[in-house]
């Protein structure tokens, strides 16, 4: 295998997503989350960060813009471009089902939920998710 092949990821699945799932101590599925990739060919995460961070550049370039705002802007980007759907069992803290997936409930959750905010995200920017050699190796089982 080549250093190209190795790292080479599917472009198509960086738009569409992949499945990430939650699963139970007995690996049952809990939830999943549809996560297209944050990067790569998914340029609209890149479009998103570049609008949400516009009006405070002046901020963040004189070093005057909190991590908490940073964090926040960056689960709005997320959500705007990578969060595409999810399923399963998936609850506010007011104990509400969320129901079908929004943008709007996507946010409110992921606010509620800052450690599964940071693990999806890290899932997203991970290129190894979108490799092509695994997506075909999962294709096949």
């Amino acid at each position: 295998m080549k250093l190209r092949d190795r790292y080479a990821t599917d472009k198509n699945v960086e738009k569409t997503g992949v499945w990430y799932s939650i699963t139970d101590e007995d690996e049952k599925e809990i939830c999943a989350f549809r996560i297209a990739r944050a990067g790569g060919a998914n340029t609209s995460h890149t479009t998103a960060i570049d609008r949400l961070t516009k009006p405070h550049r002046r901020a963040i370039a004189r070093d005057l813009f909190s991590v908490t705002r940073m964090a926040k802007i960056s689960r709005q980007a997320f959500v705007a471009a990578c969060l595409l759907d999810w399923r399963g069992e998936i609850g506010f803290a007011d104990g509400t089902e969320a129901g079908a997936f929004s943008k709007k409930s996507a946010e409110q959750l992921l606010e509620e939920m800052p450690d599964l905010a940071d693990d999806l995200i890290l899932f997203a920017m991970s290129p190894t998710a979108f490799r092509a050699d695994i997506r075909e190796c999962e294709s096949e089982n």
